[in-house]
C-alpha cells in the first residue's frame, strides 16, 4: 500500500525516552499523527475534493468547446469524470451514514430533512439532565458527580474479612506458583494479541487488535519491552498507557435517570492485551491441581473395554457410562469443585465412548444431541447424568444456622413465604445488597428493617408496609434453638441431590414412549435401537440425503416411497404384510398397523393389562428383525423375504422367552384374544 513503508519508518525512528512504557506511548502517539496527516493527503475533505475536481472538469469542456484537447487533456477529463463519480459515491454514503435515513433517494442526501436529521442524531448523544430524588440536575459537572455517586453505591466498596481459612488444616499440597514471577515470553503475547478483538471500538490511543495483529512483526519488540517494564514495577509512566473513556448508553427511549444508563468503557488498546496476559496465568497455574481427572476416568475401564470396544455395542457401552464412568466422576464431585474445563473433558470422553467405543467423536458420529441424551428416560433421555447439574445439586447443602443466619427479606421465615412474595412492591424499595446480608435478628432488632426501605412509598407500598409490621410484630426470637431448613422437594423435609437434580428438570416435555421402551423386557441394544427409531435418529435414506451422503434412491422393501424409519417399520406394504402375520399367529388383528399409524399407546389400550408388556416387546422384536433385514437389503445384497422374516421373529421370540421375556411367552401360549 503506498505509504505503508514511511509509517513503518516514523514508527522505527528514535524516541528521545529511557521508559519503555514511555517509549511505547510516544511511538503510537507518533504513528497516530502520521496516519492522520496521510489520511488528509490521501483521502481529505471529500468535498473539497469533488468541489476542485468540478472545476477542473468544467473547464475542460470549456475549453474543448472552443478547441480540440491534447491527448493529456482527454486522459484528464476521462479520469477526473469517474473521480468525480465515485466522490459522489462515497459522500451519498457518508450522508446515509450520519442521518441512519436508509429511505433517502437519490438527490435528497443535502435536503434541510437530511441535516435537521442528521443534527437531531448528534443532540442524542448529549445528555441534558439527570433526575435523582426528585431533583433535576442540568450542569457538568453535578451530573458527574451523581454518576459517580451512584456507580459506586451500586458498586460497593470491599470489607475486611473477619474470619478466614486455615489453609494447613486441609492437609492439601500447595502449589507451586514461582512461574507466575517469570516475566512474559514472545510466544505468550502473541497468543493473546490473536485471541483480541479485531474491530472492537477503540479506546484513546485509536487503535485497535487489527493493528496488533496485523503489525506483530513490526512492533512485537517495543509491546514486549513495555509489558516488561511494567512486570519490573516502572508503573509511573504506565498512567500513559492505562487510559480509557466512559461513556453511558441509554436502555429505553426515556432515559432520565442514572439507572437508565449503560455504562461502557473503552480501553487503551496495550492494557486491552495485557489484562488478558495477568488473568490467564493464575488458571493456567490452578489447571496443574486438577491434571489427572479425565485420565482417572479414563483408566477405571478394563482393558477390553477400553476405547476402541469393538466388544461392546452402544447399548453396553451405555451402561459403562452410566455406571463406571460417572460413578468415578460423582466420587470427584463429592471431594472437589471441579472447573468447568474439567468437567468438558471427563464429557467428552463419555460422549465419544457412548457413540463410538473411543475417547474422541466428531459431531456426525453423535447421532443424538448429547444435552438429550442427558435428560431422564422419562424426558426421552438415556439417563445419562449431567455432570454440571449434577456439581450443583451435590454441592448445594441446606445450612442449619444459629438464628442470624436466615435472611430477612429473601428466606421463606414468615409462614412458608417471603416478604418479596407478601410484599411485592414493598421489596422493589429495598436496595440489592440489603437483601442479600440483612438477617431476621439484625431486622427485628429496634425494627431496623423499616430503614432498609428507600423511595418513594405509593399507596401500594403502604399497604404492604403494613402487612409486613403486622406479621413480624407477632413474631418473637429463640437465640437458644438453632433455625431448621425444611427440604419441601421431598416428603421427608431432608435434602437431598437426588431430588436437586429432579428439581432441575422441572417444565420438561414427557416423553410418553418411555415405560413402554425401557421397562418392556428385551435386550438393551433392541431397546437403544427403537430410542434412536423414535427420535428419528436411524440412518436411512431420508436423513442420509439431508446430510448430503450416499443413499438408496427407495425403499429396499417396496422400491416405491422415500425410505425413513417410519416407512420401514409400519409404511412399507411389506412390512404390513409382516405385521399382519404375526399379529394373525396371535390373535391380535385388531392392532394391525395401518400406513399412517405410528408406534403410540392406542394399541396398547385395545389389550387388557396382562398382555400389555408382552405386547410392547413383541413391538421391538418385530421392529428389530425387520431393520436387520433391511440392513441386509442394503449393504450385503440380499432380495426382500417375507418368510425369512417370519422365521427369525419366532426363533429369536422363543431366545427371548427362555432368556426371560414372560410377556411374550404369555402371548404365544394364549389362544383367545383379548377384548
Amino acid at each position: 500500500m503506498p505509504g505503508f513503508a514511511a509509517a513503518r519508518q516514523n514508527w522505527e525512528a528514535p524516541v528521545s525516552s529511557s521508559c519503555a512504557v514511555e517509549w511505547f506511548f510516544l511511538k503510537l502517539q507518533r504513528l497516530s499523527r502520521g496516519l492522520k496527516k496521510w489520511s488528509q493527503r490521501k483521502v481529505g475533505n471529500v468535498r473539497s475534493q469533488l468541489a476542485v475536481a468540478k472545476e477542473i472538469l468544467h473547464r475542460l469542456e470549456i475549453a474543448r468547446e472552443m478547441r480540440d484537447l491534447s491527448q493529456g487533456e482527454e486522459w484528464l477529463r476521462r479520469k477526473l469524470k469517474l473521480h468525480c463519480l465515485g466522490l459522489a459515491s462515497l459522500e451519498r454514503t457518508f450522508a446515509r451514514l450520519r442521518s441512519r435515513v436508509l429511505y433517502l433517494q437519490e438527490g435528497d442526501a443535502n435536503t434541510t430533512f437530511f441535516h435537521q436529521h442528521a443534527r437531531y442524531r448528534k443532540k442524542k448523544k448529549f445528555i441534558a439532565k439527570f433526575i435523582n430524588e426528585g431533583q433535576t440536575i442540568v450542569s457538568q459537572q453535578k451530573k458527574l458527580e451523581t454518576a459517580t455517586v451512584f456507580y459506586d453505591t451500586l458498586l460497593g466498596t470491599a470489607e475486611d474479612r473477619e474470619f478466614t481459612f486455615d489453609l494447613p488444616m486441609f492437609h492439601s499440597k500447595s502449589l507451586d506458583l514461582s512461574s507466575l514471577d517469570m516475566p512474559f515470553t514472545m510466544e505468550e503475547v502473541w497468543a493473546t494479541v490473536k485471541d483480541m478483538p479485531l474491530d472492537k471500538a477503540t479506546g484513546p490511543d485509536g487503535f485497535t487488535g487489527r493493528f496488533y495483529s496485523s503489525c506483530w512483526d513490526i512492533i512485537r519488540d517495543d509491546v514486549l519491552e513495555a509489558l516488561h517494564a511494567v512486570c519490573r514495577g516502572h508503573v509511573s509512566k504506565f498512567r500513559l498507557l492505562n487510559s480509557d473513556f466512559i461513556t453511558l448508553l441509554p436502555k429505553k427511549t426515556e432515559a432520565l435517570m442514572v439507572k437508565d444508563y449503560r455504562p461502557i468503557s473503552f480501553v487503551h488498546s496495550f492494557a486491552n492485551a495485557q489484562l488478558p496476559l495477568h488473568l490467564s496465568w493464575p488458571s493456567q497455574a490452578m489447571q496443574g491441581r486438577f491434571p489427572d481427572c479425565d485420565c482417572k476416568v479414563a483408566a477405571k475401564l478394563p482393558s477390553w473395554k477400553r476405547p476402541p470396544s469393538p466388544l461392546l455395542n452402544k447399548a453396553g457401552r451405555l451402561v459403562v457410562v452410566k455406571s463406571v464412568l460417572t460413578a468415578v466422576t460423582i466420587h470427584l464431585l463429592i471431594a472437589w469443585d471441579l472447573p468447568k474445563w474439567v468437567i468438558k473433558a471427563i464429557e467428552k470422553i463419555r460422549r465419544g465412548f457412548l457413540w463410538k467405543g473411543q475417547e474422541q467423536a466428531n459431531g456426525g458420529n453423535s447421532l443424538v444431541s448429547w444435552r438429550q441424551v442427558q435428560s431422564p428416560l422419562c424426558f426421552g433421555g438415556l439417563g445419562v447424568l449431567d455432570l454440571e447439574l449434577l456439581s450443583w445439586a451435590l454441592r448445594v447443602d441446606i445450612s442449619v444456622g444459629s438464628g442470624a443466619t436466615m435472611l430477612f427479606w429473601s428466606d421463606r421465615w414468615l409462614h412458608g413465604k417471603t416478604v418479596a412474595e407478601l410484599a411485592p412492591n414493598l421489596i422493589k424499595l429495598i436496595p440489592k445488597r440489603v437483601v442479600k446480608r440483612h438477617t431476621v435478628s439484625q431486622a427485628l432488632e429496634n425494627r431496623s428493617w423499616v430503614s432498609d426501605i428507600q423511595g418513594a412509598l405509593t399507596v401500594r407500598v403502604l399497604v404492604d408496609y403494613l402487612l409486613i409490621w403486622d406479621l413480624v410484630e407477632g413474631f418473637t426470637l429463640q437465640p437458644e434453638v438453632p433455625d431448621q431448613y425444611r427440604w419441601k422437594l421431598s416428603s421427608s423435609g431432608v435434602y437431598s441431590s437426588k431430588t436437586a437434580y429432579r428439581a432441575m428438570f422441572v417444565g420438561s416435555i414427557k416423553f410418553s414412549p418411555c415405560k413402554r421402551i425401557w421397562k418392556s423386557w428385551a435386550p438393551p441394544n433392541c431397546k437403544f435401537f427403537t430410542w434412536l427409531a423414535i427420535n428419528n435418529r436411524c440412518w436411512t435414506s431420508d436423513r442420509l440425503a439431508k446430510h448430503g451422503l450416499p443413499h438408496q434412491p427407495a425403499c429396499p422393501f417396496c422400491d416405491q416411497d422415500v425410505e425413513s424409519i417410519h416407512h420401514i417399520l409400519t409404511a412399507c406394504v411389506f412390512s404390513r404384510e409382516v405385521w399382519t402375520w404375526v399379529l394373525r399367529k396371535l390373535n391380535l388383528t385388531v392392532v394391525t398397523p395401518h400406513a399412517s399409524s405410528r408406534f403410540n399407546s392406542q394399541a396398547s389400550r385395545l389389550l387388557r393389562k396382562g398382555l400389555r408388556k408382552g405386547f410392547n416387546s413383541l413391538v421391538i422384536l418385530v421392529s428389530w428383525e425387520l431393520w436387520k433385514h433391511r440392513n441386509a437389503c442394503v449393504f450385503e445384497g440380499a432380495r426382500p423375504h417375507l418368510q425369512l422374516v417370519l422365521t427369525t421373529v419366532a426363533s429369536e421370540g422363543l431366545l427371548w422367552c427362555r432368556a426371560g421375556a414372560s410377556g411374550i411367552q404369555e402371548l404365544l401360549l394364549r389362544t383367545v384374544p383379548g377384548p
